[in-house]
């Protein structure tokens, strides 16, 4: 069946260059196991290697679908963290698309398994950089800086003098502070220290 040029436009092609220097015009993937992707079954489309690139074509098609987001300002501590906290998102995702595989061995699962040891490289790579530029300890600094403004605001207002707290409210004010901080405490969100 022929095929409109509308319809070629519109979806990806072969596109490897022919003996006559034109462009292929069938479908990429056409005649083979990964159509939509890759080289048509006539420019070695079923070949190993062609087959391990639609692969990785197919799976960076689905990552980028995934969960990225869009582009706003940050520091470099926070960067660092989003990337690190994007590639283990990755890596989990590589990590269900191996689960589903039966044959680790196929042409498939071993794409996968190239990339999930290529994201858990990534991860200690950008885990260290974190480390060396100090992340931790800015964060650890943020978490204190917080900690003080709140205690400020909190003993600001049990000293207001229009709430005119007597002396045996103040001797129970560290106690009533401490478990309502525990109640709000999630996995989330850690309990607050008063």
């Amino acid at each position: 069946m022929a095929h409109t040029p509308k319809q070629r436009d519109s979806n990806a092609l072969c596109a490897a260059k022919k003996k006559n220097g034109q462009l292929c015009r069938a479908f990429a993937g056409q005649g083979t196991n990964h159509p939509g992707v890759g080289r048509c079954k006539f420019h070695l489309g079923n070949a190993p290697n062609h087959e391990k690139h639609a692969v990785v074509q197919e799976a960076r098609a689905r990552l980028a679908k995934a969960d990225f987001g869009e582009a706003h300002e940050v520091d470099p501590a926070t960067a660092l963290l989003g990337v690190l906290h994007l590639s283990a998102g990755h890596l989990n995702f590589v990590r269900a698309e191996l689960a589903e595989i039966e044959d680790k061995r196929s042409m498939e699962g071993q794409v996968l398994m190239r990339l999930w040891d290529e994201e858990r490289d990534r991860i200690a790579r950008i885990s260290k950089m974190a480390l060396d530029a100090g992340v931790a300890e800015q964060q650890i600094k943020l978490a204190e800086m917080y900690g003080a403004a709140i205690a400020d605001l909190l003993n600001g207002i049990f000293r207001d003098p229009d709430l005119a707290l007597t002396a045996a409210q103040h001797a129970k004010l560290g106690d009533v502070v401490r478990r309502h901080l525990a109640a709000v405490a999630t996995e989330e969100r850690p309990a607050l220290v008063a």
